[in-house]
């Protein structure tokens, strides 16, 4: 039979509802339902960790990146909650991480008493609590205590094996072949490798015979028959059969081949008779989306087949949904596919050279094509078992939609070939739920309950006692953090002091003062922290199967390294070398982990202004007036107004950069900048600058204030630290040990970069590398780097 081909070639357009030419139109109602769905910015985590397998008194190391899901660019999420939980979602720990530009970094103490087992890193904000969807992002790790040994999840558990059956798009029907994905799983999607089904009639008539693969998907073809249908497998004895469901009588059969052409997908559509009568040439849609993003093609059946060839540099990086749909908004089938349609690798190459080393460190120095970007490096010993990286292509562009993690996400991904990108499409297709439901997109569109929070916020009320309340001002403030803000108070004596940042365990100033000399008012203030507890309200559950709740240990105790308390530190190792890096004492303060930092010695004696020019901002002069802007000057803020740079000293922020035109360099003791920072507000930022002079200015007046503490604010930043191992030579150490952790490097704008590792003294290295630019092109190598 001749097969009618239909091209799609689109145009993707990102029109708002309001818009629409016509807002009757069918393919315009689609477009805005999407839209309207996804109006709310949604952000997307991925956690780039030092390793993914550790021993009980290790630290899990992570570096996070976020992004704005409508445009791929770091988002300025501030409050991040990190989360450890065990595999039955029982919280160990819990913590609040500050966020700058889409970057945060910290770590996570583990106990020695910990039990071995799967346990799992949930990251999430409280603006995700918005959707009824759960956005957060949930990072698998392997904890391991050496007394009791490593359990083996991998072993199939052969009494939790079932068989799951999906039809591609979501229906069965009658009378046409349908494609049906089938899994055969244990209750930790364990299944076994390379086993052969069936599919037969009750009767045993086989109408086909088909493999699975190794982490236990196939597809097989359903030729069109009355008989009732079966899959069966067979394994040590043990028969595993389900019934195909009952066909429908109408109904659209979808195939999609995403894997046999490099730039190609093809659509097949698939129909009966009884459909084609209710069609009657009725309109219909194709739709691929993501997000609130979709491509919209309009058709109709004029036989049982129409087939479409999509060219896939029209599709979107990373998970599609395709849909067809009608008129009436109706879903008639639904699977999701994904398009690597932006490329990671030989353009994103990251070249490493070693720069100088002695017994304990050695220095690298890095090139970096992606200019000015930050990155994560993680190195870790050549045959390491401790590393089933996610990686952040999948964590950015595929975790963020789906219901559950991809599984086995690293080995779809290294070396990938047409054989991995079928296992892929096998996997996408064996999804027996979509995570965005569709009568749940047209009929309940999110809104915003749940605030989008920058820093902590404290509110309260003074002493009623005291008259002409509007009168006075509460002033917060704290030295050593930097903070220095004030709030009014209204006619009932509330104050509201929001958008600062500062660590656990700390005290702040709190002070009331009256106008018009803000004089000090002799009183007490009681305030109270409203937005540092916020727990997600779709805690994270695991449903184990009671036959799932124990596994066997490996007790191969030899194989793990050992941990000693007189191993050097390389945070403590001091080179003798001339070209090491001098340290910086601000960089760990909040906010700075993005930031290229400076120490300006004596070297630097040009005026300040001169230098914040040669870092590429502009800095201009109007009537004696100085404005500074970031070179690239992107309008990325809602209106269209010129961006301008931010600009703090001390922590002190400048309304205008006037007496910046005074201040020599002599008179700077850091400088931390990045001119391509994206900055949260409606006022049209666009690159930070953050300077600390060698006589803080900022201190002000000291008054006699009460004192705030602050038990749970964001977690403080921490200088990664190597673990103490008692002997590097062991294969203890090759299987489970961590080398280096590198979480916040930035290139400057010619690429280049510098960090350091520990002197193991032999062998080669992975070098395990994630990072972003503000343009949200994404950074994902792994090399191989032998020290000799």
């Amino acid at each position: 039979m001749k097969i009618k081909l239909a091209t799609l070639l689109l145009l993707l357009t990102f029109s708002i509802g309001q818009s629409q030419t016509n807002s009757t139109d069918p393919k315009n109602k689609i477009a805005s339902v999407l839209e309207n769905y996804f109006t709310l910015e949604r952000e997307a985590i991925h956690l780039h960790l030092n390793k993914t397998t550790f021993l009980t008194k290790e630290t899990i190391w992570f570096k996070g990146y976020v992004i704005n899901r409508k445009d791929s660019k770091p988002f300025f999420t501030a409050n991040v909650f990190v989360l450890l939980l065990d595999e039955n979602g029982k919280q160990i720990s819990e913590q609040l991480v500050y966020a700058s530009n889409g970057i945060f970094s910290g770590k996570v103490d583990l106990k020695s008493n910990m039990p071995s087992g799967d346990y799992y890193i949930q990251t999430y904000t409280n603006w995700m609590n918005n959707f009824s969807e759960d956005e957060s992002t949930i990072s698998k790790i392997t904890i391991i205590n050496p007394a009791e040994g490593a359990k083996n999840y991998k072993k199939t558990n052969i009494s939790s094996l079932k068989i799951g059956i999906n039809p591609e798009g979501g229906n069965y029907i009658r009378g046409i072949e349908n494609t049906i994905g089938i899994s055969l799983l244990d209750c930790r999607k364990n299944s076994v490798d390379g086993i052969e089904g069936r599919l037969q009639t009750p009767e045993g008539e086989v109408m086909r015979t088909f493999k699975l693969n190794k982490f236990g998907y196939a597809t097989i073809n359903v030729p069109a028959t009355e008989k009732k249908l079966k899959v069966v497998f067979e394994h040590l004895g043990n028969i595993f059969e389900k019934e195909l469901p009952i066909p429908a009588e109408t109904g659209i059969g979808l195939t999609v081949n995403n894997f046999r052409d490099e730039n190609k997908t093809f659509v097949n559509l698939n129909t009966n008779a009884s459909t084609l009568k209710t069609f009657n040439k009725k309109k219909l849609y194709l739709v691929i989306s993501k997000d609130g993003k979709s491509i919209i093609q309009e058709f109709q059946f004029d036989d049982a087949k129409k087939n479409f060839i999509i060219e896939k540099k029209n599709l979107f990086n990373g998970i599609n949904t395709l849909r067809v749909v009608d008129a009436e908004l109706n879903l008639l089938c639904e699977r999701l596919l994904y398009s690597d349609s932006i490329k990671l690798g030989t353009n994103r190459a990251i070249s490493l050279s070693r720069k100088s080393a002695d017994e304990n460190q050695i220095n690298l120095v890095g090139l970096n094509s992606l200019q000015e970007s930050s990155i994560s490096i993680s190195a870790l010993p050549e045959k390491t078992k401790a590393n089933n990286k996610t990686g952040i292509n999948v964590g950015l562009n595929i975790n963020p939609y789906l219901i559950h993690p991809l599984e086995n996400a690293s080995y779809y991904f290294k070396d990938a070939d047409r054989i991995k990108k079928l296992e892929l499409d096998l996997f996408l297709v064996n999804q027996p739920e979509l995570k965005y439901n569709w009568n749940t997109i047209k009929t309940n569109i999110p809104k915003p309950n749940y605030s989008f929070d920058i820093g902590l916020s404290i509110k309260g009320k003074i002493d009623e006692k005291i008259k002409n309340k509007t009168e006075h001002k509460v002033k917060l403030l704290s030295h050593t953090a930097f903070i220095s803000l004030v709030s009014d108070v209204n006619e009932t004596g509330e104050y509201f002091i929001d958008k600062f940042a500062v660590a656990d365990s700390s005290y702040l100033d709190l002070s009331l003062l009256k106008l018009p000399d803000f004089k000090k008012v002799d009183t007490k203030l009681f305030p109270q922290i409203f937005n540092r507890s916020k727990p997600f309200k779709k805690p994270f559950k695991m449903k184990m199967e009671a036959e799932c709740a124990t596994s066997e240990y490996e007790n191969t105790s030899d194989d793990y390294p050992k941990l000693s308390s007189e191993t050097i530190r390389l945070e403590d190792v001091i080179v003798e070398n001339k070209s090491r890096r001098p340290k910086l004492k601000f960089a760990n303060e909040f906010g700075n982990i993005n930031l290229r930092g400076f120490k300006i010695d004596s070297t630097y004696t040009m005026p300040l202004i001169h230098f914040i020019s040669s870092q590429g901002f502009i800095v201009t002069r109007n009537r004696g007036q100085i404005s500074i802007t970031s070179q690239r000057n992107n309008l990325t803020s809602f209106n269209a107004a010129q961006s301008t740079v931010e600009i703090t000293i001390n922590e002190r922020r400048l309304f205008t950069f006037d007496e910046l035109d005074y201040m020599q360099m002599s008179e700077i003791d850091e400088i931390f900048l990045n001119r391509h920072m994206l900055l949260p507000g409606m006022q049209n930022k666009e690159g930070l600058i953050k300077i600390y002079t060698k006589k803080n200015l900022s201190k002000g007046k000291d008054y006699n204030s009460f004192k705030f503490f602050i038990e749970k604010g964001f977690s403080k930043p921490t200088k990664y630290s190597t673990e103490k191992y008692a002997n590097l030579s062991v294969k203890g150490f090759e299987n489970y040990g961590a080398i280096s952790w590198s979480p916040n490097i930035i290139s400057n704008e010619k690429g280049s970069f510098d960090f350091e590792l520990l002197n193991t003294q032999k062998g080669k290295f992975i070098i395990d590398i994630e990072g972003i630019n503000n343009n949200g092109e994404l950074i994902q190598q792994e090399l191989i780097l032998e020290i000799k």
